[in-house]
């Protein structure tokens, strides 16, 4: 860390994807934040709402309930804060029997133990690969993608949920207040009770989940590939860098 923030301090300019990224270098490295430049990522995957056929095709393929409201995690690293995922699920599976949580990622023991202790294990499923081909449809699929992370640089699966109009529940760690916008119901990290009630509302209100999935497509479009190019031409010709 101390060698890659040194040859930050080198540097002529710095980018980084979100203003909390931005304000973590300046309060860790002692960057000049005149120095640093906030170009939001753009989203590469060809993301597109699945059609209902699709849907059912990946339900059926990846072994989950044909019927039911899917709420859906994706990341492996810890801090995506799985933990506190089934503890989330946990207040939701007491109102909605039917409800079912999906992680695209691989169990760790004391993860499996804790759904296990639950009485819960029959009611989650782990994907460990979701091919490239299937990611809309994991997402359509999905009633709402329920993302409590401990931090975030940036937060991609929020806007690939936006994009294929799946409500987003997430925590307000690090960049994703900021990513998400309007588009999604924030909650503070530790408000696990609020993104409980927030799922249940949404899964059960179809034109408070509608009214989300609206917002969220219209905060995705500030993700533009486009705006993403201008703004990086626009820096490079700043430095002086011709993108020739």
């Amino acid at each position: 860390m101390q060698t890659m923030l040194a040859v930050l301090r080198r540097a002529n300019g710095i980018v980084t994807v979100s203003e909390a990224t931005r304000q973590d270098l300046v309060r860790i490295g002692d960057i000049d934040p005149e120095r640093i430049t906030v170009i939001p990522n753009a989203v590469f995957q060809r993301i597109k709402r699945a059609t209902p056929d699709e849907c059912a095709s990946f339900r059926a393929r990846y072994g989950l309930p044909p019927v039911g409201p899917i709420l859906l995690n994706i990341g492996r690293n810890f801090y995506k804060n799985h933990a506190g995922v089934v503890e989330v699920f946990r207040r939701i599976a007491q109102e909605r029997s039917d409800a079912h949580l999906v992680f695209v990622s691989s169990p760790t023991p004391d993860l499996s133990a804790a759904i296990s202790m639950l009485s819960l294990s029959g009611r989650v499923s782990f994907l460990p690969d979701v091919a490239a081909e299937d990611i809309s449809a994991c997402y359509s699929a999905a009633s709402i993608l329920l993302f409590p992370s401990l931090y975030e640089g940036f937060g991609y699966p929020v806007l690939e949920a936006q994009i294929a109009g799946t409500p987003v529940i997430c925590s307000d760690a690090g960049s994703l207040a900021e990513v998400a916008g309007e588009g999604a119901r924030v909650h503070r990290l530790e408000d696990l009770e609020g993104m409980a009630a927030s799922a249940i509302e949404l899964l059960s209100d179809p034109s408070v989940a509608a009214d989300l999935k609206a917002r969220g497509k219209l905060n995705a479009q500030r993700f533009t590939l486009d705006r993403w190019r201008e703004a990086y031409l626009r820096h490079f010709a700043a430095l002086g860098i011709s993108a020739a």
